[in-house]
């Protein structure tokens, strides 16, 4: 089925995979002897069909083999619906008041390989590499702004917010001050000189939750 070339099997590799290096990378190498599809989440050995010092993420039925669940064989492994049906029939995704935009699209492949990653949840990229191929990172954090919040500086977006939704604005894993107290300790700020008269402000009134600088109104 796959053929015995090389260029044989880093065609069928290159249907199937996004991403996959050009035959004369030297990083990875094709092994004639193997055409085993490693464990999902296992690092890649050199007895699999890539081999590289790297750990890779697989779609659970590509590491058990039932391409057919997704691909028409007996049409050139045409996808049987479009991803924004086919995804669902397996990843029931629970309706949020607040639904991140390709979620609500259905567009899943914005964000995730259908096939697998080096990420883990199988992400084309992480933390805010991925989220700023949409949202801009001069508005989350501006070349101005005197200071960053840690997340936001590390780039740890999902420290705050849900990537698929939320009960909350802007997908917050928490309302406002219940998120900040996660990291911020509550006692020691509603005591401190400058916040005893604070009584029951909501933290955003008074910090901007991206670069936590002071607002001014």
């Amino acid at each position: 089925m796959f053929g015995c070339s090389r260029t044989a099997r880093h065609r069928v590799l290159t249907f199937f995979f996004d991403e996959v290096p050009s035959m004369d990378s030297a990083k990875y190498s094709v092994r004639a002897d193997s055409l085993a599809i490693p464990a999902l989440t296992a690092e890649i050995h050199s007895d699999s069909l890539l081999v590289a010092n790297s750990t890779w993420f697989f779609h659970p039925l590509l590491n058990k083999k039932e391409c057919m669940s997704c691909h028409d064989i007996t049409a050139s492994f045409r996808l049987f619906q479009e991803p924004e049906n086919l995804c669902v029939n397996c990843h029931n995704q629970a309706k949020a008041a607040v639904v991140h935009a390709p979620v609500e699209e259905g567009a899943c492949g914005e964000c995730h390989a259908p096939h697998g990653s080096k990420n883990a949840h199988m992400l084309i990229e992480t933390g805010a590499e991925l989220c700023f191929q949409c949202h801009d990172d001069e508005e989350v954090k501006p070349v101005a702004a005197s200071s960053l919040h840690t997340p936001v500086a590390s780039g740890d977006c999902i420290e705050c917010h849900n990537p698929h939704g939320s009960e909350n604005p802007q997908m917050l894993l928490a309302v406002a001050d219940e998120l900040c107290f996660k990291c911020h300790n509550k006692e020691k700020i509603k005591t401190s000189e400058t916040h005893t008269d604070i009584g029951e402000t909501k933290c955003d009134e008074c910090h901007n939750p991206h670069t936590g600088i002071i607002r001014v109104f």
